[in-house]
């Protein structure tokens, strides 16, 4: 199979929130492997929301979107404090 820029390979996805102790709710997504338990987790922490790092930057999306399904990893993504998104 030949795996272009865009592709987004069979996963089970789950929006997920994490809430600190200080009350903040961060957003995130969990992509589990469709058919199989995950032999890992993968976490992925984005570069400093001063940066412009967030959890949807192109190369994380596509961990996330690949890895499930090519490497049977899970793949936890999610958005620091002082990230702002459509999400949360």
């Amino acid at each position: 199979m030949e795996i272009r820029a865009a592709v987004e390979l069979p996963a089970r996805r789950e929006n997920i929130e994490l809430h600190t102790s200080d009350g903040l709710t961060l957003v995130g997504e969990l992509a589990v492997p469709e058919s199989t338990e995950p032999v890992a987790t993968l976490v992925c922490l984005h570069p400093l929301p001063t940066a412009g790092g967030f959890m949807d930057s192109h190369i994380l999306r596509k961990a996330a979107a690949r890895l499930p399904a090519l490497a049977e990893l899970a793949v936890l993504r999610f958005n620091f404090r002082g990230v702002t998104s459509p999400r949360g």
